[in-house]
């Protein structure tokens, strides 16, 4: 099993996300979901590079995973 480190160091491939998902993390050199998760929510959200729809897969995909408090501890940060 893994443990929640290796689980977001992964590459993004892995996880199953869309391909526009993909493609926009590929253009801003994110490779992992800890590229994207260090980010926080609150770039991600006030960020134009980003979209709503962008976010919305990210937070679904890491509230599916248990793993939504990530992104509020990046903000923390």
């Amino acid at each position: 099993m893994l443990t929640t480190n290796d689980f977001i160091l992964l590459p993004l491939e892995h996880h199953g996300f869309s391909p526009a998902f993909l493609k926009c993390c590929k253009a801003h050199h994110f490779y992992t979901l800890k590229d994207v998760i260090d980010l926080g929510a609150k770039h991600i959200i006030q960020s134009p590079a980003f979209t709503a729809g962008f976010f919305d897969e990210l937070s679904s995909f890491l509230q599916q995973h248990r793993l939504l408090y990530l992104l509020d501890l990046a903000d923390r940060q």
